[in-house]
């Protein structure tokens, strides 16, 4: 009996090393995966956008560990920075709120820039009619 029980204990201290290295395998790939992959703007959602101090754009961005941030700029036709920030992770989205006011109706393109961990950056750019 004593030599079933050791056993037994033997066989879980290998099961729990054979574990941890696959657990580490795994976080390894993890790791190489992300580094090889960029972040995806997925989504631009400027239905709350009317050119206003305040208004929130609504971003989708993923990656396949984390976006680490989200930066957006809103250009006029001319390619002029008329603002810039950074935007906020909130509920599995990225809002941005908007700091300045534009005359009605002038066109803009809002860029958005996602970055993940190993510091890898995608733009997508969205024009609308102020």
């Amino acid at each position: 009996m004593a030599q079933a029980r050791g056993s037994a204990m033997t066989m879980s201290r290998v099961n729990t090393a054979q574990l941890k290295n696959r657990c580490e395998t795994g976080r390894a790939l993890l790791r190489l995966g992300d580094f090889l992959n960029a972040p995806v703007v997925d989504q631009i959602d400027v239905s709350a956008y009317n050119g206003k101090a305040g208004d929130t754009l609504r971003i989708t961005a993923s990656d396949d560990f984390e976006v680490a941030g989200v930066e957006v700029a809103i250009h006029d036709t001319g390619g002029a920075v008329l603002e810039h920030g950074a935007a906020t992770a909130a509920d599995g989205h990225w809002n941005y709120v908007t700091t300045a006011d534009l005359p009605p109706g002038q066109p803009i393109s809002i860029e958005v820039t996602a970055t993940d961990r190993p510091g890898h950056k995608t733009t997508k750019t969205q024009t609308k009619q102020g």
